[in-house]
């Protein structure tokens, strides 16, 4: 019955398949931010960061820039933890897990919503959790979504902010399992809310009921 309630589930998850990143569409004033090339070859090790397995464990120089986008966040990894950048392009842990983040101190302007996006080989280990002016109390999103992305999974995360007042800055924090390639990150926000991840609810019914069909069946 476990196994059953487990494929299930991962197939709630995925129910809305896609390829690739999804492009996010807020109303209001809309801020983007994309890290799409995470190779050795856009972050050397003559620059300092860690390109094989053998320095997983490697300090970051600094925290990326965006490579695409307008907004002002930065994407890095916690010190003491995995993750090295590959020539297959995508950062992998090897043996370690990694600690992750996205940073920004000077977001846009009354934002009410952001929407993380992480195409990973497997979900995170972690659950990303958003922090909000420098608080030590983490966010869980208010949405969730999984895809097919175009190389590896596509995990979407959305936090409806509209009541929570003033935002000077956020940090959202992740982490994931030894053996996780991350291949892209996004990250979206805007001044005005709304939902861009749908919520499961028919999928949920329909697990409920094979569950149910099922126990039944067994009894």
């Amino acid at each position: 019955m476990k196994s059953i309630y487990s494929f299930f589930t991962a197939a709630c998850f995925f129910m809305h398949g896609a390829w690739a990143a999804t492009s996010i569409t807020l109303p209001g004033t809309q801020e983007s931010n994309s890290w799409t090339n995470l190779s050795s070859a856009a972050y050397p090790s003559s620059s300092g960061y860690p390109t094989s397995f053998m320095t997983t464990l490697q300090h970051w120089p600094a925290p990326l820039v965006a490579q695409s986008g307008g907004g002002s966040a930065v994407f890095g990894k916690e010190d003491g933890t995995g993750g090295y950048f590959s020539a297959a392009g995508y950062i992998y842990n090897f043996n370690d897990p990694g600690q992750y983040y996205l940073r920004d101190l000077t977001p846009i302007s009354g934002m009410q919503t952001l929407v993380l996006q992480l195409e990973m080989g497997q979900g995170p280990g972690i659950t990303p959790l958003l922090f909000l002016n420098g608080g030590s109390t983490g966010l869980i999103a208010d949405f969730t979504r999984g895809e097919m992305g175009g190389t590896y999974p596509n995990f979407l995360y959305q936090w409806d902010l509209q009541s929570v007042g003033s935002i000077a800055s956020y940090e959202v924090r992740w982490g994931t399992d030894p053996h996780t390639a991350i291949k892209r990150v996004d990250v979206d926000s805007s001044t005005q809310f709304a939902q861009v991840i749908p919520e499961p609810s028919a999928c949920l019914l329909s697990l409920l009921s094979a569950c149910l069909f099922l126990r039944r069946s067994r009894s």
